[in-house]
């Protein structure tokens, strides 16, 4: 399956009336955009140095994943006007975005006192209320997605396939059995 193949099953999963199909998109839509930054923002030597400096990796090239993340959404931020606009700043609605993706992804926990994004099944437009965004799951996600297809076509990447991340039984078991004859297995 390519990478677009794959976004648009997840597109189809933010659709489904199944709220775990939509939690998966959600999780798979929260993920992309550190996929799209590194994309967009290379580990060019341009892009290195500190944070502090504007920069978006280490001299190691390891990358600064939140204010990578932060920034691809500023960029496109076109696609999220009606979200924020004339309440709050796109640096706002880019950092409320970034902490929900950390919540989910670290913790699985979102409805606590720093929450301030909360999705409704509700398909009228976004509102901020009270420092809080409320706004539909699967448009949300098509978003995301949308702007994710457009970054993989125009710089045609694709996502690793599973089956390159798995060795099969037999390689497993030979490697597994020179090991068992260097080392003392546990």
């Amino acid at each position: 399956m390519n990478s677009v193949d794959l976004i648009h099953e997840y597109m189809n999963k933010s659709k489904s009336n199944d709220i775990n199909e939509q939690y998966a998109a959600l999780l798979f839509a929260l993920q992309i955009p550190s996929i799209c930054a590194r994309i967009e923002i290379p580990d060019i030597p341009e892009n290195c140095g500190k944070s502090e400096d504007g920069k978006f990796y280490n001299k190691d090239k390891e990358p600064y994943d939140g204010k990578l993340y932060r920034t691809w959404i500023e960029r496109h931020a076109c696609a999220f006007i009606d979200y924020y606009y004339p309440c709050v700043s796109v640096q706002e609605l880019s950092k409320c975005i970034y902490n929900l993706r950390c919540q989910l992804t670290h913790t699985g926990h979102v409805l606590n006192g720093k929450t301030k994004i909360v999705f409704v099944h509700e398909t009228q437009s976004a509102m901020y209320v009270s420092g809080t965004f409320f706004m539909n799951i699967t448009d949300f996600c098509e978003r995301i997605f949308s702007i994710a297809e457009s970054v993989f076509n125009s710089n045609n990447q694709t996502f690793t396939p599973v089956a390159d991340l798995c060795l099969d039984d037999n390689q497993y078991s030979r490697l597994r059995s020179d090991l068992e004859q260097k080392y003392k297995v546990f």
